[in-house]
């Protein structure tokens, strides 16, 4: 049976060509109507079926715009990651501050420790090169001494210059003092007496010239003298108390508050009022020295507290020491012993 009568496609087989290597080729001619209904059983026939195209409900397409799934709890939301990572960030930043801090608190303590380390070790030289029994002779103040006083041998090389500040303090105030006494004395004798209280003030300012120093010496300079020698926080603690006294003294004289012993700012006003030229000149004088001594005291002041705390000393601290010392003193034990045996 032929073959090819019993295919019902032969009408549409396409022509073919044969080449000369044998290579054959067609041509095909697709002969398609969309109006056309096919009988023939073959697979040509079959209808193709349409998918339905996948769509998303609004609150889906916000969350998949979103990047938050709500079908999908594991999924991570990108607020709630972006909020943790600003919050470890600034939990770390606040770590390196601390660190920061902490490091440069250690490198304070290194050199405070390395500086008393200094100073201990030159007191020590010190003291195995002065001889048994060999105590310096007294050489302050000058005219009669009572004391030694010597910055260079008792005071280590780092505190040397805060020591030497704080008797040029001592030594400006007994200039201002001074000056103040001579400015007294014009104002006495070229202001009136009976409306200036000139002699009051006058009496006064020769009262301080005996008292102050002496007071303001072995209150004040002196204590801070064995503090910065010591290292003692109970010397700084006493310095503090009677320089800060001190320190408001001296702005109170540089008002010169009539009949207060003081011959600066209100004296200096009445004496422009008046027309005084000698009295506005010392006046003037006395004026710039109480306030440039005042000042002056008040940054040494502060500078002291510095070095008292950058040192780790406390008032707890003074107050051991001021036990400490108490118990250990001589006279307090045997009045202890003399009372316990009565």
């Amino acid at each position: 049976m032929d073959q090819t009568n019993q295919n019902p496609f032969r009408e549409n087989l396409p022509q073919t060509h044969t080449s000369e290597r044998n290579y054959s080729s067609a041509n095909v001619e697709v002969d398609y109507n969309n109006n056309q209904e096919f009988n023939s059983p073959s697979f040509l026939n079959t209808p193709l079926i349409a998918m339905p195209e996948p769509r998303l409900n609004s609150h889906e397409l916000t969350d998949f715009k979103s990047g938050s799934f709500q079908n999908n709890p594991s999924a991570p939301n990108p607020a709630t990651v972006d909020g943790e990572a600003l919050e470890y960030k600034i939990n770390l930043d606040k770590r390196e501050r601390d660190l920061r801090e902490r490091e440069r608190n250690l490198e304070a303590q290194a050199r405070v420790l390395e500086e008393q380390r200094i100073q201990l070790q030159e007191r020590a030289d010190h003291i195995s090169a002065i001889p048994s029994g060999f105590r310096p002779a007294n050489n302050f103040p000058f005219f009669y001494p009572i004391m030694y006083h010597n910055i260079q041998d008792e005071i280590g090389s780092t505190d040397q210059k805060a020591v030497q500040l704080l008797y040029k303090e001592w030594l400006s105030l007994l200039v201002a003092l001074l000056f103040n006494f001579i400015t007294a004395l014009v104002c006495m004798l070229t202001f009136d007496n009976k409306t200036s209280n000139a002699g009051d003030s006058f009496g006064g300012s020769l009262i301080y010239c005996f008292t102050i120093p002496i007071c303001s010496f072995f209150l004040w300079y002196r204590p801070v003298y064995n503090a910065y020698m010591k290292d003692s926080a109970l010397f700084f603690v006493i310095f503090f108390i009677f320089n800060g006294f001190h320190v408001l003294f001296s702005f109170y004289m540089s008002v010169g508050i009539p009949q207060s012993g003081s011959s600066a700012l209100i004296y200096l006003i009445r004496s422009i009022s008046a027309g005084h030229i000698i009295g506005i000149i010392f006046t003037s004088i006395t004026t710039v020295l109480w306030f440039a001594h005042s000042f002056y005291a008040l940054s040494l002041f502060k500078k002291t507290y510095s070095h008292y705390k950058n040192r780790g000393h406390s008032f707890s601290e003074a107050k051991s020491q001021a036990y400490v010392g108490f118990a250990s003193n001589a006279t307090v034990q045997s009045a202890a012993v003399n009372m316990a045996t009565r």
